[in-house]
């Protein structure tokens, strides 16, 4: 209802890194404006509270510079995994390697890495809202709303927990805090942040390294490399109910040549546009495109919101969260309806007049590198 790889020194005659348009030294096609400076953050959730910085903003790689970026691995529904390259991205999509040929398309066969979350200086990888497993329930009712998957097996559960610094867990609904999965994950003292609601969920599927986040609170994981802010996010229940959260996911660069990436994640797109007006910045966002709608009840906003969220944000890229794309049957499937999609969202930013530039998902399971 609603839903990266680590880069060893590339071998060589490998192709370069995905990038936009010919030549590897082209700069930037959308060079980012100066924004504002944004607010202080409320509060830090460390071994001791402190006052979060104030986000600064990317600044353009200078000429010659590393690219920056990540590869982006949509799973099925709300999961998805993001590997941040602060020096410079490569991907590898199914055994083969994005090259930079015309267009940026050319494909290059390269062995896929090996993977390993020790050496951060070969990208920080954070896993979000895994579905691995089994089908997604509601309330354990499978005759009333059942999700089955229809592309992915289930994968090496040793292997994700492997590459993952850490794990976000959004929601405390079963599309985010999927039950079997977690139980199911080998790594249960792997770092897990997650809002408060899907605290219960976590815990009970025996992970122990546990962060709760609540607005304005601030994670920092992998030794420093990665922080996870908690915004006000969705509303989820009646309207005095509190908020979900959205999350902006920052990994730290090395030196003023490598600027820190800054990704901003809600799964519904229904964040209040204060709180959006309060983040700054960001390089990307994740965010669903289409609205999905229970008998006219809405669910998640992304068509009526998702241009809204970019004109706050001011991304580089947006990538669209496939949240609807599995198979779902019952009798509540047959009355969710969904409106709007990719292409749509793309012609609203341009109309918009906004630099952002929407990049979907590769196949479910691979990696599809993005250079910002």
């Amino acid at each position: 209802m609603r839903a990266l790889q680590l880069r060893p020194r590339a071998p060589p005659g490998a192709g370069r890194c995905v990038g936009r348009g010919r030549g590897a030294g082209r700069a930037p096609a959308f060079p980012p404006p100066a924004p504002p400076t944004p607010p202080p953050l409320t509060s830090r959730v460390t071994a001791t509270r402190a006052t979060a910085p104030d986000a600064a903003p990317a600044a353009p790689a200078p000429a010659g510079a590393p690219r920056r970026g990540l590869t982006y691995t949509q799973h099925e529904g709300n999961s998805w995994e993001a590997t941040f390259e602060p020096t410079g991205v490569c991907g590898w999509i199914g055994g083969w390697r994005m090259g930079r040929g015309r267009g940026g398309q050319r494909l290059a066969p390269v062995p896929p890495p090996s993977v390993s979350s020790s050496s951060l200086s070969q990208g920080t990888t954070i896993l979000v809202d895994p579905w691995l497993v089994g089908d997604l329930t509601f309330g354990d009712t499978p005759w009333l709303y059942k999700g089955s998957k229809k592309a992915l097996p289930t994968p090496d559960l040793a292997a994700v927990c492997a590459r993952a610094a850490a794990i976000l867990i959004s929601q405390g609904l079963p599309d985010h805090a999927h039950g079997p999965t977690l139980a199911a994950l080998p790594c249960k003292s792997k770092p897990v942040v997650c809002s408060a609601a899907a605290e219960g969920v976590v815990r009970g599927a025996g992970f122990t390294d546990v962060t709760v986040l609540r607005h304005g609170n601030t994670a920092t994981l992998a030794n420093g490399a990665l922080t996870v802010t908690a915004t006000q996010g969705a509303l989820v229940g009646p309207p005095w109910s509190e908020r979900e959260c959205g999350f902006v996911v920052e990994v730290k660069g090395e030196g003023k040549e490598s600027p820190p990436i800054r990704l901003y994640y809600e799964p519904h797109c229904d964040a209040p546009a204060a709180t959006l007006a309060t983040i700054g910045t960001v390089d990307v966002v994740v965010t669903p495109a289409a609205s999905q709608r229970l008998a006219g009840y809405p669910l998640v906003m992304g068509d009526e919101n998702a241009v809204a969220t970019a004109r706050a944000l001011n991304p580089a890229v947006v990538v669209p969260l496939t949240n609807a794309d599995f198979t779902a049957t019952g009798p509540l499937a047959a009355v969710i309806q969904q409106v709007g999609d990719e292409a749509g969202l793309q012609a609203k930013l341009t109309a918009a007049g906004l630099r952002a530039r929407v990049v979907g998902a590769a196949a479910p399971g691979a990696g599809r590198a993005i250079e910002l």
